[in-house]
């Protein structure tokens, strides 16, 4: 494949979609790391059970930002297939 022979709106393509696909693995990885983080300061750093409970609810929101991660990875892998099952036909 030369690369003179490929048209603008390829580049383009694969441009937004190295966006998303950083985007959704950026997403993932923050949400780990605030994750474990929270895990960490609820059993070093909580003194009461609201502390505790406040931690805990950090984990859950981070568990539900990687799964939106996870999403936007799935997504990203659709796009990618219409675009070359669909559009480039």
């Amino acid at each position: 494949m030369d690369l003179k022979n490929i048209k603008l709106a390829d580049w383009v393509f694969v441009i937004v979609e190295t966006i998303i696909i950083a985007f959704g693995l950026f997403t993932i990885i923050g949400s780990q790391l605030d994750k474990s983080e929270a895990k960490r300061r609820k059993f070093e750093e909580a003194t009461s059970i609201t502390q505790q409970m406040y931690f805990q609810e950090l984990q859950l929101l981070a568990s539900i930002e990687m799964i939106f991660g996870a999403l936007i990875l799935v997504l990203a892998s659709i796009f990618v297939f219409i675009y070359f099952k669909i559009i480039k036909k």
